[in-house]
C-alpha cells in the first residue's frame, strides 16, 4: 500500500508490519499474539545503519511498561501516574515527566527543570515540535496519556498505531477497513466523528459501544449497536426540517428560513441514507440542484444560505461515509 510516497506492509490478517521508502528508511515491527508491538528496527537505507528497540508489558495491556536496546540492555522504563501523568526514567540520563491535557494529549514534558509545551489539532498532526519523551522516533504525543505512539522517523510520514490499525493524522484516517461489522460509518477508514469529544484508542470505535454477534461462518464477530436508532433518528430529523420548510415558504419573509430550513432536511437525509447504505453522487447532485432552484425562486443570497446549510451535511457524510471519500492509499 503506499500513501504520499510511503509503502506499508501487512501480513495476512492486516497488521501493519513494515514502512518503507526505497533509498531512504524503513521501520520494520515485530508483534505478538495479542497483536503489541514488541520489537522496532529502524534502518537507515541511505547508510545501511539499523537500529532496534524491544518493549515489555506488565501483564495483557498494551502500554509499554519497559523499553531495551539493540543489546538487550534496559534502557528505559515508564510508570503512569495520577492524572495521566506519565514518567519515564532513563537509564544513565536525565528522566522525562509528560503531562497531558483533558483530551489526553501530551501538552507539555519536563527534562532536568525545563518544562516545554506542545500542541496538536484535533486530529493529531503536531503544531510546531513533537515531545521526545521515548526513545528512538516514536513518541508520545497526540493521545499520549494512553500511550498511543506517533511514530516520526525522518524521511517517513508520521503515523499512530491504534490497536488493530494504523491512524494517519494527515487524513484523519485509519490505513485499514474497520473490524467491526456494520461499524457505524459505512467509510471503513474513518476516523470518530467528533476528534475532540470523542476517541477510538484501539481502532473499534462505536457511538453505542459493541455487541458480539454468531455469524454465518459460526463465528463470533463484533458489531456496531444502534445503527438503525440513529438511521431513525435522522430521517425524523429530515421530515421536520421539511415540515419547517414548507411551512416557511408562505410566511411573510420567511424564505431564508424555508431555504435554511430545507437545507438541514436535505442534508439529514443524505445523512440518513449513509447510515443505512452508502450515499453516492447522485444525494449531492440533488442537494446542489435543489438549492440551485431555490436560488433562482427566492434570490442568490437565499439559495446560498440554504445550500451552505445543506453542504456542510453534505460533506460531512461524504468524508465519513462515502467509498469516493477513502483516504488516498
Amino acid at each position: 500500500m503506499l500513501h504520499d510516497g510511503d509503502t506499508y506492509r501487512y501480513d495476512q490478517t492486516d497488521r501493519h508490519l513494515a514502512t518503507l521508502v526505497a533509498g531512504v528508511r524503513q521501520v520494520t515491527l515485530a508483534r505478538d499474539a495479542l497483536d503489541r508491538i514488541v520489537a522496532r528496527t529502524d534502518t537507515d537505507l541511505a547508510t545501511n545503519t539499523a537500529s532496534t528497540t524491544r518493549y515489555g508489558f506488565a501483564g495483557g495491556v498494551d502500554a509499554v511498561s519497559a523499553v531495551y536496546d539493540t543489546a538487550n540492555n534496559l534502557i528505559e522504563t515508564t510508570v503512569a501516574l495520577p492524572a495521566g501523568v506519565l514518567y519515564t526514567k532513563r537509564a544513565g540520563g536525565t528522566d522525562v515527566w509528560s503531562y497531558p491535557n483533558t483530551h489526553g494529549d501530551v501538552a507539555a514534558t519536563r527534562v532536568n527543570g525545563t518544562v516545554t509545551a506542545f500542541n496538536w489539532d484535533p486530529y493529531g498532526n503536531p503544531v510546531g515540535n513533537i515531545p521526545d519523551n521515548r526513545a528512538g522516533s516514536n513518541d508520545w504525543g497526540w493521545l499520549g496519556q494512553h500511550q498511543r505512539t506517533l511514530d516520526h522517523p525522518g524521511g517517513l510520514n508520521p503515523v499512530i498505531e491504534m490497536g488493530t490499525r494504523v491512524y494517519q493524522p494527515d487524513t484523519g484516517r485509519f490505513q485499514q477497513t474497520d473490524p467491526i461489522e456494520d461499524g457505524t460509518t459505512t467509510n471503513p477508514y474513518s476516523y470518530v466523528p467528533d476528534p475532540i469529544n470523542q476517541y477510538d484508542l484501539d481502532g473499534q470505535w462505536c457511538m453505542l459501544g459493541t455487541i458480539k454477534t454468531v455469524g454465518p461462518d459460526g463465528k463470533t464477530h463484533k458489531k456496531c449497536r444502534g445503527r438503525g436508532v440513529a438511521h431513525t433518528a435522522l430521517k425524523a430529523t429530515s421530515a421536520a426540517s421539511g415540515i419547517v420548510a414548507v411551512a416557511a415558504i408562505f410566511v411573510p419573509g420567511g424564505q431564508t428560513v424555508a431555504a435554511v430550513a430545507a437545507g438541514i432536511s436535505f442534508g439529514t437525509s443524505v445523512l440518513a441514507e449513509a447510515v443505512s447504505s452508502k450515499p453516492g453522487r447522485r444525494q449531492r447532485v440533488l442537494v446542489e440542484s435543489s438549492f440551485g432552484l431555490l436560488s433562482s425562486i427566492f434570490g442568490a443570497s437565499v439559495g446560498e444560505a440554504g445550500w451552505t446549510a445543506a453542504s456542510v451535511l453534505a460533506d460531512d457524510a461524504a468524508r465519513h461515509f462515502s467509498p469516493t471519500k477513502l483516504v488516498s492509499c
